[in-house]
């Protein structure tokens, strides 16, 4: 392996990715990870490193992700692979819940949240789908649509300081829940009402099926899937074009042999640009999610 190589498999541990944006280079890093140590050997490189991404960028270009046909053994993707070994092999506890909370107040329409969750769930196969093992492999199972509901609890009769305890019993206790990878569902929410006009929501997901960048999509759709039910219209989200599985299916056809070999020094940014965007797919959620006749605090995020 090369300097460059070397350097670039030790940025892309620290999380640190680059890219080329007209020619100059560019960088993306988690806080703390740039260095100043780390910013002087990327300047002592720079030209090397410039002519190894260019290299590398004009090797190949990975084709786009397009919807598959499903073969009855359906692969997890790397990085699913890799999150489910974890899961077998050691003890993670929550390590890798993803979490996220709401506080609704006013008008509260019941059936228009239920009915929402349960299209976010069905166009999003990602939330329905779980890990099982054979004997030598693990292949990803995607349940049929139809069925979710999410659990409640009415926290209404307490007193309010009591009220306040209750919220963070419950709702951390939803949180630490094990998820079975092999049984599901791998995503859940909790309904917590503490008044007729305030509610807590709770939304908790396995990072295998999501990630944080999922929370603002889901966040989002809520909002919109929500105001058109209140309204009494149907769904205005279009149909997803494509589905995590079918990355899943891309990344292992394309990512082999030498374009495997092309992508490893660079990590997998060649692939993540082309990583369908859903609730199984980074930015941070917004800060609000618009309900009608209901104020929406900004989300808790685990």
């Amino acid at each position: 392996m090369s300097a460059v190589q070397s350097l670039l498999a030790a940025l892309r541990q620290d999380g640190v990715r680059l890219w080329l944006e007209g020619g100059e280079l560019r960088y993306q890093a988690p806080r703390g990870a740039m260095t100043q140590e780390r910013l002087a050997q990327l300047r002592a490189r720079k030209a090397e490193l410039v002519d190894f991404l260019r290299q590398a960028a004009g090797a190949q270009a990975a084709p786009l992700v397009a919807a598959r046909p499903r073969p009855e053994h359906l692969p997890l993707s790397y990085a699913q692979e890799r999150l489910w070994l974890l899961d077998r092999l050691e003890n993670l506890g929550t390590a890798y819940h993803i979490a996220t909370g709401l506080r609704l107040t006013g008008h509260f329409d019941d059936h228009a949240f239920e009915r929402a969750l349960e299209e976010i769930v069905r166009r999003h196969e990602a939330l329905r789908t779980r890990f099982a093992a054979g004997q030598d492999t693990v292949a990803q199972v995607i349940d049929a649509p139809g069925g979710f509901v999410s659990q409640r609890q009415d926290l209404s009769p307490l007193g309010e300081a009591e009220r306040g305890q209750a919220v963070l019993a419950r709702a951390g206790a939803f949180v630490r829940q094990r998820f079975d990878l092999a049984q599901g569902p791998l995503f859940r929410v909790l309904l917590l009402r503490l008044a007729p006009e305030e509610h807590i929501v709770v939304v908790v997901m396995h990072h295998i099926v999501s990630d944080g960048w999922s929370v603002g999509v889901l966040i989002r759709e809520l909002g919109a899937l929500y105001t058109a039910y209140a309204q009494g219209r149907e769904s205005p989200l279009p149909e997803l074009p494509v589905q995590y599985a079918d990355y899943a299916l891309w990344q292992r056809d394309w990512l082999r042999g030498e374009a495997l070999e092309r992508q490893s020094p660079t990590g997998s940014s060649g692939s993540r640009a082309h990583r369908p965007r859903g609730a199984a797919a980074g930015p941070s959620a917004p800060a609000r999610a618009e309900l009608p006749g209901a104020s929406v605090s900004s989300p808790a995020r685990r």
